[in-house]
C-alpha cells in the first residue's frame, strides 16, 4: 500500500532557517542541518526513492532524539517504511511520531495513517479508533475523503449502521457530485449486510435464479435497485448485523455459488 503524503510545511521550515542565515557566512545551526536533511527526506520520498528517505529519517531521529522536529521525522520513517511494504514497522514508526508530538497535524496524519493499515488488514474497530483520533486531533482540517470512505463503511462493517449514516451524510455534503459522495449516497440508510449471487437487468432472469437457489435450500429473494435511472434486480438472501457474519455466511455457501458475494 503506497501512499504520497504531504509534509509538515517541512521544506518551508528548511528554507527559512537558510534564509536567515544567509546574512551571515558560515552560519548555519544544527537544528538548521536538521531541518535541511528532513526536508530532503521528503523530497526523497516525492520521488518515490522510499530506501533513502528512509535513512535520512533515520539518521535524523539518531543524531538528534531531542529536536523539536523528531514527530515529522518519526512519521516520514512510517511512510518510508509502508511505500516498501515494511506494514509492521511502518505501524511502529506512526506510534512513535504520535507519542513524540504535540501538533495537531503531526498527530492527525499519523492517527490516519495507522487507521489506514488497520482498514487495510480488516481490523475495522481498530481503523474506527484511528480514523476519529485523527479526526479529534486536528478538527479544522479533519479527515480527507478517502478516509471518511474507510471510517464509514468500517462502522458499517461493525454493525454501527447509525454512525455510518451520520459518516456518509458528511461525505456528501463534503464532496457534493463526486464518486465519492455517489458511493456515500448509495450506502446511506443501509441497515444489514447480505450474499448477493447476480445482478440481472430483466426480472424474469433474476426470478429464474431465485427459484434454482430455493430449490437448493437457499432462501434467496430479488430486491429492485436503481442504476444509472434503470432498474437491476438483485438476488440476495440473509439479513446479517456485521461484515463478519456475513463473511462466515458466505463462506458456507461458496463451494456451490462461488460467484456469491457480500453486500450491504
Amino acid at each position: 500500500m503506497t501512499r504520497l503524503r504531504l509534509p509538515f510545511n517541512c521544506i518551508l521550515i528548511a528554507l527559512a532557517a537558510l534564509g536567515g542565515c544567509a546574512f551571515f557566512a558560515g552560519c548555519q545551526s544544527t537544528a538548521a542541518v536538521g531541518q535541511v536533511n528532513l526536508a530532503a527526506g521528503y523530497r526523497e520520498y516525492q520521488l518515490h526513492d522510499y530506501a533513502a528517505a528512509h535513512n535520512t529519517a533515520t539518521a535524523f531521529i539518531q543524531a538528534d532524539s531531542t529536536s523539536p522536529n523528531i514527530d515529522e521525522a518519526y512519521y516520514l520513517a512510517g511512510l518510508a517504511q509502508e511505500a516498501q511494504g515494511h506494514v509492521p514497522a511502518a505501524k511502529t514508526d506512526y506510534m512513535a511520531a504520535i507519542a513524540h508530538s504535540s501538533r495537531p497535524q503531526v498527530i492527525s496524519k499519523s492517527s490516519a495513517a495507522l487507521g489506514d493499515i488497520a482498514y487495510a488488514r480488516g481490523r475495522f474497530a481498530s481503523a474506527i479508533t484511528y480514523y476519529q483520533r485523527a479526526a479529534t486531533a486536528d478538527p479544522a482540517v479533519g479527515l480527507p475523503i478517502s478516509g471518511l470512505m474507510q471510517l464509514g463503511i468500517s462502522q458499517q462493517n461493525v454493525g454501527d449502521w447509525a454512525a455510518a449514516n451520520t459518516t456518509f451524510s458528511a461525505i456528501e455534503q463534503s464532496a457534493p457530485g463526486t464518486t465519492a459522495a455517489l458511493i456515500a449516497r448509495q450506502r446511506f440508510g443501509q441497515t444489514h449486510f447480505a450474499i448477493q449471487y447476480g445482478a440481472y437487468s430483466l426480472s424474469t432472469a433474476a426470478w429464474n435464479q431465485v427459484r434454482v437457489l430455493r430449490s437448493n435450500g437457499i432462501y434467496a429473494v430479488v430486491v429492485t435497485q436503481n442504476l444509472h435511472n434503470r432498474p437491476m434486480y438483485l438476488v440476495q438472501s440473509g439479513f446479517f448485523p456485521t461484515f463478519k457474519v456475513a463473511m462466515a455466511a458466505r463462506t458456507a455457501v461458496a463451494a456451490r455459488q462461488p460467484q456469491a458475494i457480500v453486500v450491504p
